[in-house]
């Protein structure tokens, strides 16, 4: 059965998954292993239930890790753009995560930002009178008085604790990850589909003109694994510093083998 005949949800799948992992074995075998200790080593995560900073660091970590995993699953299965738009996405979380285990005040600043959020949701509510953006049963579920004392309770709220919007690449600086941020940029092509993310899918040649390719991409899966497993090692390594835990024995042999598969991989 050709490939096209389902896509990625046919039987096919399961044999290019193979030839995938086997070009880069070293690299999904370490993956695996780096997963394993980052499983078990959220579980020795001691946090206070009265310690903010603790809580929501920990909630980062693990949405962290659940990133971390999707990329591993859509790199195996030739799904190029989709594993880049979600390594995208673990950059965020870590250069918020970097910032929650720095500096206790970032806490309340991040979750401030919830505020502003739900305020501009709120605004798109009120100025919404044609029901393309929310339903009109949405909409009828609140009252004109009702939105407008949410409205003014977060406006107080917003300015109590005086909430911001956070930037990114402000962020990045402030936490020491300013050169992470030049792949963050990078990726965002494959995140808003830039004109040139849709090379990969044509190509020409003199007999036929245009041809559209549909099958799996592993072009940059080496430089995407690689950057995962960075990513990982500064997540795990933060949290150590913020919960105070040691460097054991296991963690110090997986950063030699870290070394060792990675030291060639930019060069290239």
């Amino acid at each position: 059965m050709s490939f096209n005949e389902n896509g990625f949800l046919g039987e096919q799948i399961n044999e290019i998954m193979s030839e995938i992992y086997n070009q880069n074995k070293e690299l999904f075998d370490y993956i695996i292993e780096l997963n394993s200790f980052a499983q078990r080593f959220k579980f020795r995560l001691d946090v206070k239930v009265d310690n903010l900073q603790q809580i929501v660091a920990t909630c980062a970590f693990i949405k962290f890790l659940n990133s971390f995993q999707s990329v591993f699953i859509l790199a195996q299965r030739g799904l190029e753009s989709d594993s880049k738009a979600l390594l995208r996405v673990a950059l965020e979380e870590l250069f918020i995560l970097k910032g929650l285990c720095d500096d206790p005040d970032f806490t309340k600043k991040y979750l401030g930002t919830d505020l502003l959020q739900r305020r501009e949701v709120l605004k798109i509510l009120e100025k919404d009178t044609s029901n393309k953006t929310f339903s009109k049963e949405l909409k009828s579920s609140f009252t004109p008085e009702e939105i407008n004392e949410i409205s003014n309770k977060l406006d107080e709220e917003i300015k109590k604790i005086d909430a911001k919007k956070i930037s990114i690449k402000q962020l990045a600086e402030d936490v020491g990850l300013y050169d992470f941020y030049s792949a963050y940029k990078v990726l965002c092509d494959d995140i808003h589909t830039s004109p040139r993310t849709l090379e990969k899918y044509i190509t020409t040649d003199d007999s036929s003109g245009a041809i559209f390719l549909t099958e799996p991409t592993t072009v940059d899966v080496e430089k995407t694994l690689s950057t995962l497993i960075y990513l990982m090692f500064t997540a795990l390594e933060n949290l150590m510093i913020l919960f105070g835990i040691a460097s054991d024995e296991e963690f110090h042999k997986l950063c030699l083998i870290k070394d060792y598969l990675l030291k060639d991989v930019f060069k290239k």
